[in-house]
């Protein structure tokens, strides 16, 4: 141990004076290559803003705290305690909480998921940080994937670290384009196609059946042609959010070797819970493991040993129509704002049959952010469009969030959105 005479004599070097302090936090930081392409968005600064309690946000896709199962919380955790005792405080296997991958199995086949058993299925900590691990497993830099046309804004800041270069596939009202997807899986370098193919975030758009069957179909001639498989990450956070029409199987069920499941329990349980699920060969979940294994080694014990009582337990199954039941009256009344208060034919808009969203379109020339701007000054935001591009367009575009307000406030604010919008017409 060194004397307080040595700490004092270290602590004469100029290094450590004031002077010497203020010399070295000139210095720069060396960050990787890499980060070049992590650039906070001008957009999310705007946001800030807006983050007031009396601000009405249609910006940001968080479910409603109200649609979260409180009173199950202390029977959750209680349970979890009696059930696993003191081994849920201590650390994890990485491949998951093997109660809660034995309970997601039943919840998957349900889905229509093409599992059998726990082995298929490893536990992250949200699927956020699957697609994370995924673009770390799967992308080297400059290799091409494919995205849809607008996609998920967080699948791109998961993808970017990794250098990727985008190839959009475009969509219409049945999704993602089976001409435009074979076409694009045509060219070299191609290492993954991305997709939410029900209620899609940012459109709200769900993939039609026919064109889920004949994607597959692509997937597994392509993937034969390249003599490898072509993964197609299948993101499934809104599935079981429906509000109308009939429950579509995913794509990975007709091409389980070819599709990478994932799902999370941030919408149907709540986001703090960070738990998400992913259902993949056993070649890739391996590789996802020793990826994980570097990031986080598992995900928290105590969260999952809860959301195995949670959905082995039926509570789930019992919970879900309490959010339908909260959810479909605020799509129903953002719907009919829109049509009251949003100048037409000028603009259009999706009509989701769930989920969390509605991506309205506006003219040509239009500029979406000028108009979040001027909303944010009357305390309304949503998200323009643009930022979910992989290239640069969708000015014309916005997202707007219906789960996390009341009725009564979606009727206020896209009243004064619509004034605005009109207020903004090229």
């Amino acid at each position: 141990m060194r004397s307080q005479q040595e700490v004092d004599t270290t602590l004469q070097n100029p290094i450590f004076s004031n002077e010497g302090s203020d010399s070295q936090s000139q210095l720069p930081f060396g960050f990787a290559n890499r980060t070049e392409r992590m650039g906070s968005s001008a957009i999310r600064e705007i946001l800030k803003l807006t983050e007031s309690p009396d601000v009405i946000s249609f910006a940001g896709g968080l479910p409603a705290p109200e649609s979260f199962p409180t009173k199950l919380l202390p029977t959750l955790e209680q349970e979890a305690r009696r059930r696993y005792g003191g081994t849920i405080l201590q650390y994890g296997t990485t491949e998951g909480f093997l109660p809660l991958r034995k309970a997601a199995v039943g919840m998957l086949q349900e889905r229509g998921v093409w599992v059998n058993s726990l082995e298929e299925v490893r536990i992250t900590s949200g699927s956020q940080q699957a697609l994370d691990l995924l673009g770390k497993i799967l992308i080297n830099r400059g290799a091409r994937v494919i995205v849809e046309s607008p996609t998920y804004l967080g699948a791109l800041q998961a993808f970017n670290a990794y250098g990727p270069e985008y190839v959009e596939v475009e969509t219409d009202q049945d999704g993602m384009i089976p001409e435009s997807l074979e076409e694009a899986l045509r060219a070299d370098g191609v290492c993954m196609v991305y997709s939410v193919p029900d209620f899609s975030n940012p459109t709200g758009i769900s993939m039609s059946l026919e064109r889920r069957i004949e994607i597959a179909r692509i997937l597994q001639e392509q993937s034969l042609k390249k003599g490898k498989i072509i993964p197609f990450i299948e993101d499934d956070p809104y599935g079981q959010l429906r509000y109308e029409g009939k429950q579509l199987d995913p794509v990975q069920s007709f091409a389980p070797h070819h599709v990478i499941y994932l799902t999370t329990l941030s919408k149907i349980l709540a986001p703090g819970f960070r738990t998400g699920m992913v259902v993949a060969r056993p070649e890739v979940l391996s590789m996802l493991v020793k990826a994980k294994q570097g990031a986080d080694l598992y995900t928290s014990n105590i969260l999952q040993a809860q959301a195995a009582v949670y959905i082995g337990d039926g509570l789930l199954e019992q919970h879900i129509p309490e959010i339908i039941g909260l959810y479909k009256p605020r799509r129903d009344a953002m719907l009919k704002a829109l049509a009251e208060h949003f100048p037409q034919p000028e603009f259009s808009w999706s009509h989701p049959e769930g989920g969390l969203f509605i991506w309205a379109t506006g003219p040509e020339g239009m500029v979406m952010e000028d108009v979040l701007k001027q909303a944010a000054g009357e305390k309304v935001a949503f998200v323009p469009g643009s930022p979910f591009f992989a290239s640069d367009r969708g000015y014309n575009t916005m997202r707007l969030n219906f789960s996390f307000q009341s009725e009564e406030k979606i009727d206020r604010g896209m009243e004064i959105l619509g004034r605005i919008v009109k207020a903004n017409l090229p």
